[in-house]
């Protein structure tokens, strides 16, 4: 064997090492981003859970002919949009529908405009609670 043939496959496992070392490198960066993302997604959902099952809980108690009324008045006192809507409206997924149906909070970012939305269902009925949340900055939470 001459010398020039040894080194040219030494290169080649070199390189092949380089390459699978990279495409590792991507693959586990999506995992990451992926896993990431789902966490926050869960960490969204637990954080909205109480206060949707309270504010659930409080416009099931309302009668049904003043519910719109407590809502805005609610809506005017927080400051956050709530309103009751028919689940086909929405145009809601399969995952979403399910979490619904298990009782669950289901959270969307808000779609133009910044903040979240959220959906919880009403016990007992195929409405749903649909509040919309802007994010605080962190300026405005300081001065109260």
């Amino acid at each position: 064997m001459s010398r020039g043939s040894t080194g040219g496959v030494f290169l080649r496992v070199y390189i092949a090492l380089v390459a699978a070392l990279l495409v590792i490198l991507a693959v586990g960066l999506v995992g990451v981003s992926l896993v990431n993302d789902w966490r926050a997604g869960q960490y969204r959902q637990r954080l909205a859970e109480a206060p949707m099952t309270l504010l659930t809980a409080l416009v099931a108690a309302q009668p049904e002919e003043r519910r719109n009324a407590w809502l805005e008045q609610e809506q005017e006192r927080t400051g956050m949009g709530l309103a009751l809507t028919d689940t086909e409206m929405l145009g809601l997924g399969y995952w979403e529908r399910r979490e619904l149906d298990r009782g669950e909070v289901v959270t969307r970012p808000a779609s133009g405009d910044s903040g979240w939305r959220l959906f919880h269902r009403m016990p007992d009925s195929d409405t749903l609670l649909v509040s919309h949340i802007l994010p605080v900055c962190p300026n405005v939470s300081r001065s109260s």
